[in-house]
């Protein structure tokens, strides 16, 4: 091997081992002209490549686009992201009508509006997907369809045409069919008829037991006692291995099975029913207080007010407690346990007379239904219960009304789709903010992966370039030819190349550098919701503490009026500072999501030039001065030209398929616009007709309740009183039975004196 070329390849060996330890670029040492001119056409190459796998396609759906978009949307089905599932399947059902997929999608789409408690859009849909026979005809789904709508028309109520379905589902007869059919026939009214379809639910244990738990409760209206209570019990004894959805309606079925002995005076047979309800169940404090009323019943007080003390502390927050302390107060009563029925009753007012405050404060700042409606949207919507909202206790005690469960599943349903029309305008004028980006390609991550892959290619070039002036200084160096004064600025354009990442981690490390601005942005605006919240918190308890008597006393009522005052001119304050970071916050959001490369164009692109008009310069020097070597020089320079024209028409056609496609985003944004518009009114309309229809069922009941906390206060202040009475009643008997003790205690001695006053002074009795 000839000396020169071995210690050529052993110089770039060690050049090679330096460069990989310094994790840049070979091409950056590389020791000849051919190494630039290979590492340029290999530049040239990967530009080719990278416009084959990134341009030219089909906008943004593949072949496979539909199926993708139905897989993703089935996968969020599935993790009860219904929302964007919905979203998903929406778009197959809108760009798609004639894919194989449709039918899926259809049904998914309906069922995900189903699952989300939307039930008349679900039976639209569901309804869409019977009547387009042609399409859904061979559908797996269609039979979940039909049993999808019996189950849509009992929960609204509405049984018109149902009769239509229930046929359609007996065609095809299986366990879920049975069960659902059974369920119609339930709510229709038809205890026979559902009985029957009840009995033929095989093969799902879960179905099983509640086609049994149905069953026995058509017994039971029927006032078929004992038939129900063999049906509950088998049913009990059959299903013993369950999981926690069969646990909970075993303990229905236990449950039916204590009221169902409690009916039939057999009281031991009840409690061990209410005993075997599993202590984390949902129904664990009926349990409990049906168990205590079957102890009272009994006969057994003293067992009974130990129910309902257990039940008091393992249920705290039982709807039952209310009327479980007073039953458990007048236990203590009648077992003359006077302190402790005392202090229960006490408690009782402690605990419940501020809700009741709180009830009242609640109805009079809303003055009318709409208002109380408003209120209720607002509870529905908000963490903080401020300025009148709706109390939380309020809602704990009417969450069981089965009208309230209604007017709170509407106001529930209207906030939820408020809260995702605002976040869809958010989202839309998030997307807006990046195709409104100072390059269009920020709104396309495929081509923003090409982007920064040629930008790589781009100042892997310009460090080319640099490499190839070294050479030039190498050659006029060893051919001891001066070089001239424009070398000087080599070192500079050198410096200014550092900061060009040429791989992955340098673009990430430098756009990560520019994203933690916004992360410490984000931070700062966190920190400042915290310090208001502790402020609205602070006022919230200074508001409080001003209700309280001690405050108030001794104090004018102007002085109470403008301290009043000052606080709601600090809540102000706050509102306005919370506003102000709402604005904040949106704005940050909206320039991160236009955040680029972490790039300063300008500034690289002026990097860019110099390096070009340098490295001509040291081209020309070469071409002039260095003979052969300039031809060398010539050569690799020509290489480099050639990658840079190829890359600089990749980097243009990036940015012309991103302008392509980016317009298509504009034309998909202003229908979502238009559509928003469209629901926007749609939803104001609804809102409207829920204030006026539920407004007033709410206020109603919520009245209720009003009413229903002043007797539980009034009658814990009975109880106290009866204390009271009891208590001097008692005082009095005690200091009567003194009275006659003390009596005969004077009798007695009166007539020991007596007996002593008729001795003589001999010392003879008298006869």
């Amino acid at each position: 091997m000839d000396a020169n070329l071995s210690m050529t390849l052993r110089r770039s060996g060690v050049l090679f081992l330096l460069a990989t330890l310094l994790s840049v670029p070979v091409v950056l040492y590389a020791d000849d002209w051919s190494t630039i001119s290979s590492s340029a056409a290999d530049i040239e190459r990967r530009a080719s490549h990278i416009r084959e796998t990134y341009l030219g396609r089909n906008g943004f759906r593949g072949e496979r686009y539909a199926e993708d978009r139905l897989a993703d949307g089935e996968n969020f089905y599935r993790l009860k992201d219904y929302q964007r599932a919905a979203i998903l399947f929406m778009d197959i059902l809108e760009s798609y009508p004639d894919h194989p997929t449709y039918p899926d999608a259809l049904y998914y789409f309906a069922d995900c509006l189903f699952l989300s408690r939307d039930y008349y859009g679900a039976r639209s849909w569901f309804e869409k997907f019977l009547s387009e026979d042609a399409k859904t005809r061979n559908s797996p789904f269609r039979r979940k369809v039909v049993a999808r709508l019996v189950e849509v028309a009992i929960h609204l109520e509405d049984f018109n045409g149902v009769e239509r379905y229930v046929e359609m589902l007996g065609q095809s007869m299986d366990g879920e069919a049975f069960y659902v059919k059974g369920k119609f026939l339930y709510f229709k009214g038809d205890d026979s008829g559902a009985r029957t379809a009840f009995k033929s639910v095989k093969g799902d244990q879960t179905l099983e037991l509640k086609a049994a738990y149905f069953a026995g409760v058509t017994l039971v209206r029927e006032k078929r006692f004992d038939e129900a209570l063999k049906l509950f019990e088998a049913a009990a004894k059959k299903y013993v291995k369950v999981n926690a959805a069969q646990q909970e309606i075993l303990d229905l079925i236990r449950l039916g099975i204590g009221r169902l002995h409690y009916e039939m005076d057999r009281m031991d047979e009840a409690a061990t029913a209410y005993e075997k309800v599993d202590r984390y169940s949902p129904y664990y404090d009926t349990a409990l207080f049906e168990m205590a009323s079957v102890r009272m019943r009994a006969g057994d007080t003293a067992v009974a007010e130990r129910l309902l003390e257990v039940l008091s502390l393992a249920v705290p927050d039982s709807r039952y407690i209310p009327r479980a302390r007073l039953l458990r107060g007048n236990l203590l009563l009648r077992a003359d346990n006077f302190d402790e029925a005392e202090k229960v009753f006490l408690q009782t007012v402690d605990e419940f007379a501020p809700v009741k405050e709180r009830i009242d404060a609640a109805m009079e700042l809303s003055e009318d239904a709409a208002s109380f409606f408003d209120a209720l949207v607002l509870r529905s919507t908000t963490a903080m219960d401020v300025a009148g909202a709706v109390p939380a206790e309020l809602v704990r005690w009417v969450a069981d009304e089965p009208q309230m469960q209604r007017a709170f599943n509407v106001t529930d349903d209207l906030s939820l789709s408020q809260e995702y029309a605002r976040e869809s305008e958010r989202l839309l004028h998030l997307i807006e903010a990046v195709v409104n980006s100072s390059s269009p390609v920020h709104a396309v991550p495929a081509l923003r992966g090409a982007m920064r892959q040629a930008l790589q290619l781009r100042n892997e070039l310009a460090h080319l370039r640099l490499q190839m002036m070294v050479q030039v200084e190498r050659a006029s160096a060893q051919k001891n030819v001066a070089m001239p004064s424009f070398s000087a600025g080599k070192k500079d354009v050198a410096a200014a190349l550092k900061a060009l990442p040429v791989d992955e981690e340098g673009f990430s490390r430098r756009e990560q550098a520019a994203a933690d601005v916004y992360v410490h942005m984000r931070k700062e605006l966190s920190r400042q919701d915290v310090v208001i919240d502790s402020m609205e918190a602070l006022i919230v308890g200074l508001e409080t503490y001003m209700k309280k008597p001690d405050y108030r006393a001794g104090m004018s009522e102007e002085t109470l009026a403008s301290n009043r005052d000052a606080l709601q001119r600090f809540r102000a304050g706050l509102d306005l500072q919370r506003e102000e970071l709402r604005l904040l916050r949106a704005d940050v959001e909206r320039a991160e999501a236009q955040l680029g490369f972490g790039e300063d164009v300008a500034q690289e692109q002026a990097t860019l030039k110099k390096v070009v008009t340098l490295s001509e310069q040291y081209r020309s020097h070469a071409a002039e001065r260095l003979g052969a070597l300039g031809k060398k020089a010539e050569s690799a320079n020509q290489a480099i030209a050639r990658s840079e024209k190829a890359v600089s028409a990749l980097l243009v056609a990036i940015e012309k398929e991103a302008s392509t496609r980016v317009a298509e985003i504009r034309q998909i944004l202003d229908r979502e616009r238009e559509r928003m518009e469209g629901y926007a009114g749609e939803l104001s309309a609804l809102g409207d007709e829920a204030r006026v229809v539920v407004s007033g069922v709410a206020r109603e009941n919520f009245g209720g309740i009003r009413d229903r906390f002043q007797d539980l206060l009034l009658r814990a202040d009975v109880g106290i009183i009866d204390i009271a009475w009891m208590r001097k009643e008692a005082h009095k008997a005690k200091s009567v039975n003194l009275s006659r003790e003390r009596m005969k205690e004077i009798e007695r001695l009166d007539a020991e004196f007596s007996g002593l006053s008729a001795i003589d002074s001999s010392g003879n009795e008298a006869p």
